[in-house]
């Protein structure tokens, strides 16, 4: 997804396929696509589980893009470590490192 609004209407339908969908972005969390995607899937009774993470509405301060992901809990590393807190074990060691891949 790359724009708030409007949110195609097939995607709360397509996500309910999956157990746990994640979002994570480079934006504040009020008014970000991931906020708009929560309420959209909210909205059509997704009853899975939807989890988001968005820089939190404060300042960030200088530093280069690496270190701000870091700080702001959004970098590669954190975002596996979320998504290996819902993933069945035999199933962690393969999709780590399809997505540690994904994010290097």
């Amino acid at each position: 997804l790359n724009v708030v609004n409007p949110i195609e209407a097939e995607i709360p339908q397509f996500l309910k396929e999956y157990k746990n969908v994640y979002s994570f972005e480079e934006h504040v969390k009020t008014g970000s696509v991931s906020a708009r995607l929560g309420l959209c899937l909210l909205e059509n009774k997704f009853e899975n589980n939807y989890y988001y993470k968005c820089v939190d509405n404060h300042t960030v301060y200088h530093a280069n893009v690496p270190q701000l992901q870091q700080i702001c809990g959004i970098d590669a590393e954190a975002i596996v470590r979320k998504i290996k807190e819902n993933i069945c074990p035999e199933y962690l060691s393969k999709c780590t490192t399809k997505l540690f891949s994904l994010f290097h």
